[in-house]
């Protein structure tokens, strides 16, 4: 076996290393996945056997060119044709990677399994399907947040899967359309009274209405209107303990990196929860 791992080395297990000759030469062919290993010298640049870890950037850059997932697998053949080593890549399957991370859910957490290596590389193989979705559907939500928002509904489809439903990529692009949409409907709402940034302080009546307006000092209608105490405190006892503590956040003009950095969320996830205060806010001054 051969792996080229994620930052570009080459690792060859021990029984293939006793195989294969002193110096070797590799090269990668794209048109039928094989990785070529070739008899070499050092004068002619080989790599020198002996070492289970080589740095090979180049032939990871080739790889990713390629589309060939890092860390790729081998399987190389003990016979060589020639004096030439063949080695075929071998996918690793969607189900041994969510194996690896139902595995790691339980034997420590899901925030631990959430930032495995299977679930990286989940992420990345499923990379294109998302960006399919994002540009097709919930257009209400701005693209940025929207590739947020798909990453976060595949990293839940992960923990939702079923196998004997259907397919890990057939319950992945449903799910992930699913959790597009029902994220465009929380952005809708506000999307539809308002254009809302959360980050910087409204300058004229027709640019962008900022959160902070909204939730902390504007007299436009918002949540600025801190006279009554006692309707701010039933309003803040409706909410969760994790939105009441988001709340005092923003009220304290904490950023929305800080937000995402405590609540350990995506920037998006985290616009996404204050637009909905907003609209919570609104509906309860109105009651």
């Amino acid at each position: 076996m051969v792996q080229i791992t994620k930052n570009g080395c080459l690792k060859i297990n021990k029984p293939l290393q006793e195989l294969l000759p002193p110096y070797f030469q590799l090269s990668y062919f794209p048109q039928n996945q094989e990785l070529l290993l070739r008899e070499s010298t050092l004068e002619d640049g080989g790599i020198r056997m002996g070492k289970t870890f080589v740095k090979l950037l180049p032939l990871s850059r080739k790889l990713h060119r390629c589309g060939v997932e890092l860390p790729a697998y081998f399987e190389v053949g003990h016979v060589p044709v020639g004096k030439i080593w063949h080695g075929k890549l071998r996918q690793i399957p969607d189900e041994k990677l969510l194996a690896s991370i139902y595995k790691d859910q339980k034997k420590s957490s899901r925030e631990e399994a959430r930032c495995s290596p299977a679930m990286e590389r989940i992420l990345e193989r499923y990379a294109p399907l998302c960006e399919e979705i994002v540009q097709n559907c919930a257009k209400s939500i701005p693209i940025k947040d929207r590739r947020e928002e798909a990453k976060l509904g595949l990293i839940e489809a992960v923990f939702r899967y079923e196998p004997a439903l259907c397919t890990f990529e057939e319950h992945a692009r449903e799910f992930v359309r699913d959790w597009l949409l029902s994220a465009n409907k929380r952005y809708t709402p506000a999307a539809a009274n308002e254009r809302f940034s959360a980050d910087r302080i409204r300058k004229a009546e027709d640019e962008e209405v900022s959160l902070y307006d909204l939730l902390a000092g504007s007299d436009d209608g918002g949540m600025g209107r801190w006279e009554n105490q006692q309707e701010t405190a039933s309003f803040q006892a409706s909410l969760t303990k994790a939105e009441q503590e988001m709340f005092q956040m923003v009220l304290g003009n904490a950023s929305v990196s800080e937000i995402a950095d405590r609540f350990s969320i995506t920037e998006g996830h985290v616009r996404s929860k204050l637009m909905d205060l907003v609209v919570q806010w609104r509906q309860f001054s109105r009651e």
